[in-house]
Formats: C-alpha cells, sequence, structure tokens
C-alpha cells in the first residue's frame, strides 16, 4: 500500500505493530510516520494519523527490543500528533522499558509520574509493576504490591517510594542495567524530594487473575512449588467472591508448568481435574506442557495417549511444538521408528510448519543418524542447508563414528538382501562425504572401515 502511494487506516497498522516482530514492527511504524510526513494534505490523510494506541503498539516494541532511546524519541514524538497524548497504559509500557532497562528505581516512580500527569492508572499498570519486579528477582516487594492490592490501601506511592530506596545489593539482586537507561529519566519525571507527601490512589485496585498467576510465575521461577499450588487453591476460594480472581486456563497451565518442572506428574493430574470441575478447558499450550512432562519422564505412552485425548476428545489440533516435543521423546528413548513416524503423521496432518523449525529438523537428523537412515539424514540436512539452518556437523560426526564406523561387515547374506545393502550403503558414502569424513569418492590411508566390497547390517525395517 506504501509503495502504491495509499496510507492504510490506523487501526490497520496498530493491528499489524502489536503481532509483528519489535524490529519488523518498528520499521513499519517509521514508513508510516515518513510517508504521512510527505504528504501533501494531511486533513485529507485524517483517517491514518497515528492516535494513542498506534503509538503505544511501537512503544511496547520498543520495550520488547530494549530500546531506550528509541522510546524516548517516540514518547516526546506522541505530542506531535494530534490525537496522541500518552494514557495511562503508554506508562505502563513505560513500566516494562524501564525494568527491561534494569532500572529498578525508575519502576517504582512512573505511579507517580501517571498521578502527576492527571491521569488514572489501569489495572495494567499495577499489573506491569509486579511484572516488573518478579523480572528483577525481587518477589517480596511483588507480593508487598499484591498485598496492598488485596487490602485496598490507596499509599502504593509511598510503598514504592521505600522500594526505590532499597538498593540492589541489599536486596541480594544482580540486575544489569543498560548503559543507554539515562534517557529514560526524562519519562519519568524527578525523585521525589524527601519530605513531600506522596499522592493517594483515588480508587482501590484489587488484584485480578493476571496479577496473581504474574506472582505465580515468580514462585515458579523461584522454584517455589508449593506456593504456586497455594496461590491457585486461594484464588479458587477469592474467585467465588470476586470473579476476576477467578483462576484462568493461564493460571492452571503455570501450575501445570511449575509441577512438571518439579516432575510431579500425580498432582498434575489433580490440576487437571480441577480444571475441568471450573470448566475450565485445557488449551493446546497446557496439552503440550504435559506431553514435554511424559517424554521428559521416558513415558511415551503416556504422552501418546495426551496427543490422541488432545487432538481427538479436546479436539485441539497439534502443532509443530506438540510434535517436535514426541520426537524428541524418541530420541531420548533411541526411538528411530517412532520419531520418523511421527514425523510422517505431522506431515499427513498437515501440520507442517511453513518456515522449517531448526530444533525438529536438528531432532530428525539427529534419529535419523543414529538409526543409520542416512538417505533420509541427508534429505533433512539438505532442508536444513536450502532454508538458511547450519547443521551440526561435528554433532553427527561423532555419532557416525561411535554408532557406525564398523557397520556393513556381514559376508553371509543372501544377494537380494546384498544388493539392498549397497543401496543403502551408496547413501551412507554420500552422507561421510557430506561430513568430510574418508569416503568411496576420495578414498584415504586412514579409512575407518571396509567399502562397498562387504556389506552388513539390516535395512528391512527402514522407514522410506
Amino acid at each position: 500500500m506504501l509503495r502504491g502511494g495509499l496510507l492504510p487506516d490506523r487501526r490497520a497498522y496498530t493491528a499489524a505493530d502489536s503481532r509483528l516482530r519489535p524490529a519488523h514492527a518498528l520499521r513499519l511504524f517509521d514508513a508510516i510516520l515518513h510517508h504521512l510526513r510527505r504528504a501533501p494534505d494531511s486533513s485529507s490523510a485524517s483517517f491514518a494519523l497515528p492516535d494513542t494506541a498506534a503509538f503505544n503498539a511501537a512503544l511496547s516494541a520498543c520495550a520488547d527490543a530494549g530500546d531506550c532511546r528509541r522510546f524516548r524519541q517516540l514518547f516526546n514524538e506522541m505530542r506531535s500528533w494530534p490525537g496522541a497524548a500518552p494514557d495511562a497504559l503508554t506508562y505502563s509500557i513505560a513500566i516494562k522499558m524501564c525494568a527491561c532497562a534494569g532500572r529498578r528505581d525508575l519502576v517504582a516512580r512512573v505511579l507517580e509520574r501517571i498521578l502527576s500527569s492527571g491521569l488514572a492508572p489501569c489495572a495494567t499498570t499495577f499489573h506491569s509493576l509486579v511484572a516488573a519486579y518478579v523480572g528483577f528477582g525481587d518477589i517480596p516487594t511483588a507480593e508487598r504490591i499484591v498485598q496492598a492490592m488485596r487490602d485496598g490501601r490507596s499509599d502504593a506511592c509511598l510503598l514504592l517510594r521505600h522500594v526505590a530506596v532499597e538498593g540492589n545489593k541489599e536486596k541480594g539482586i544482580a540486575i544489569v542495567v543498560d548503559e543507554h537507561s539515562d534517557v529514560l529519566e526524562d519519562i519519568v519525571g524527578p525523585r521525589p524530594e524527601e519530605g513531600t507527601e506522596a499522592p493517594l490512589l483515588s480508587r482501590t485496585y484489587p488484584p485480578n487473575s493476571r496479577v496473581y498467576t504474574t506472582l505465580m510465575k515468580g514462585y515458579m521461577n523461584a522454584g517455589r512449588v508449593d506456593d504456586v499450588v497455594s496461590m491457585a487453591r486461594a484464588m479458587r476460594r477469592e474467585g467465588e467472591t470476586m470473579p476476576a480472581s477467578r483462576p484462568d486456563h493461564v493460571t492452571y497451565t503455570t501450575v501445570v508448568l511449575t509441577l512438571v518442572a518439579a516432575c510431579d506428574m500425580e498432582r498434575v493430574h489433580a490440576v487437571l481435574d480441577e480444571m475441568a470441575r471450573a470448566g475450565v478447558p485445557a488449551s493446546r499450550v497446557t496439552y503440550n506442557v504435559l506431553i514435554k512432562g511424559y517424554c521428559q519422564q521416558l513415558q511415551m505412552s503416556r504422552a501418546r495417549e495426551l496427543l490422541e485425548e488432545m487432538t481427538t476428545d479436546a479436539d485441539i489440533e497439534a502443532d509443530v511444538v506438540t510434535y517436535n516435543t514426541l520426537i524428541d521423546g524418541c530420541v531420548l528413548m533411541d526411538d528411530t521408528a517412532g520419531a520418523l513416524a511421527l514425523f510422517n503423521e505431522m506431515r499427513t496432518r498437515g501440520v507442517a510448519p511453513s518456515t522449517p523449525d531448526e530444533e525438529l529438523l536438528d531432532a530428525l537428523a539427529d534419529v535419523c543418524v543414529r538409526g543409520a537412515f542416512f538417505k533420509k539424514a541427508l534429505e533433512i540436512v539438505a532442508c536444513m542447508e536450502e532454508n538458511g539452518i547450519a547443521p551440526n556437523k561435528t554433532k553427527y560426526k561423532k555419532i557416525y563414528i561411535e554408532m557406525h564406523s564398523r557397520m556393513f561387515t556381514s559376508k553371509h547374506a543372501s544377494q537380494a538382501r546384498q544388493d539392498r545393502r549397497r543401496e543403502r550403503k551408496r547413501a551412507e558414502e554420500a552422507f561421510k562425504f557430506w561430513l568430510g569424513l574418508p569416503n568411496s569418492y576420495y578414498g584415504s590411508e586412514w579409512r575407518i572401515g571396509p567399502l562397498v566390497g562387504d556389506e552388513g547390517g539390516d535395512d528391512d525395517d527402514q522407514l522410506e
């Protein structure tokens, strides 16, 4: 549209910005602003002028990219466009930017800046505050904020002033500070003078499921399994009177992920039963986490049962993550045939990724080399190279030498079987050529084993 001289509606490019990767989102937003500045009559293109939501999407991309200077530039530019003044969500994104930059002191001052600007904080503001301190690993401060929200306190700014005074070393927190983070101080505002009264909130902000789940993720990262389970239980009780606090599928998935990481699969089943009783259906992410847990426990039969339950009973289509997890499980079990069967099933169901997945292809190449499926391994390697994925040649070479350097040595086989083995041997020699090992194409005095003349092994059960 831009190359054709057409300007998209602000809602269209805002939606695109919110879904693109940060670098692509910022490139698109820059192009939009560039064309708008060059437009001869901006009034006729009023539908394309960026509003606060458009700038918020771009600022969020800056925060995700960790680009402090670009964030400040866009923030300062907002007021030069009509209808694009910063709002409470803008400052909530500023909290995320300060957190990404490692500026724990600035995070604590954003709430006062919101109030001094004549704005009312939103629920996202407090969610961003909790998420910031969880990201810093400062769980006690996150707990204090959540407790203040539960108590309906209006002096959250005073609480955050005390937090800002506390140093990272005193809290036992190691934070890497961005070297360009000083530019954010103009956005946050000056440090409050000692003795000045902290502003009060005009209303209360009770915690919702997003806030509780974020704190729960902090417990999960700290390995506090019992606290995660207790938090979910408390949310269920509180949800009876406050529906906004009721656990959702993200909450339950966090609990499942925590229990899977702790290898506590028995309690995972209890969580699934609780989800069913609460009427919260398990999502694809929930099933993928469960499948990964069973694969790590080498319970592949149970993992396959979950795949069947997911696709049949829950009517949820498996994605590339699902199959990648199962294939990794087959690799752990040294089940080459199972991995290739899953790959074929994946293609049959039409869930193969449009962009090849590096981890999936690497896992498939791994099992093919281990299982001596050299022709299939070469096909996968070629696919990786065609799509700019560098195969780990050193790893495959090590696997080959350890497992297959003495293949094809049997002289007691039927002619038909020897003919089939010759075809397989040719594939092996081609794979050795790609690895850079001695092969029949280029011989060497340090040849590992016999060449085509003495074949052995069996490929009757190979999957084509």
